[in-house]
C-alpha cells in the first residue's frame, strides 16, 4: 500500500551499508561490548531491547564489532521523521511492510519514539527499494 500520505516525514532514506542483528539469552545478562557501545559518543545506530525471552541487539557495522559470523548482514530503510503519535499516522509499519510482502521481502524493524528503521536482508535491498517506489513511496536522494 501506498504511503498514508505525501508529508516529508513519511519519505524514505535508504542507508546502504551493514548491519547485523545478534540475540543473547537475557539469563545471561547484558553481554560486556553492549554495555560499552551504548555509553560511546557514536552517531551510528545501535538498538538494544530487552523482553522477559531475549535481548535483542540491532547494530550497524563499527570497527571492532565481536565476532558475529554468524549473523545475518542487513541493509536498512529509515522512515525520515519525526513522527507524532495520533490518527493521521495510524497504519505507517502495516502499509511499508505491504509491498516487502508482495515482493517476498523479509524485515526487521526497529521502531524509536521519533521513526522506523526496517533492516531488509543485504541480498533483497536493492529489489526492496524497487518494490517500494512502485508501490508509491519516495526515497530522498
Amino acid at each position: 500500500m501506498p504511503p498514508p500520505s505525501d508529508h516529508p516525514c513519511l519519505h524514505l532514506q535508504a542507508v546502504d551499508v551493514p548491519f547485523y542483528t545478534v540475540k543473547y539469552d537475557p539469563a545471561d545478562g547484558v553481554p560486556p561490548w553492549v554495555s560499552e557501545r551504548l555509553v560511546q559518543n557514536s552517531k551510528q545506530f545501535f538498538s538494544v531491547t530487552k523482553t522477559y525471552d531475549e535481548i535483542s541487539v540491532a547494530f550497524e557495522d563499527f570497527e571492532g564489532v565481536p565476532d558475529i559470523s554468524k549473523a545475518e548482514e542487513w541493509r536498512a530503510i529509515k522512515i525520515a521523521g519525526p513522527m507524532e503519535f495520533g490518527e493521521h499516522l495510524v497504519g505507517v509499519v502495516s502499509e511499508f511492510t505491504e509491498a516487502l510482502k508482495k515482493a517476498k521481502i523479509g524485515v526487521y524493524v526497529v521502531s524509536t519514539w521519533n521513526t522506523d528503521w526496517i533492516l531488509i536482508p543485504a541480498a533483497k535491498f536493492q529489489e526492496a527499494q524497487v518494490a517500494l517506489k512502485s508501490d508509491g513511496w519516495r526515497f530522498k536522494e
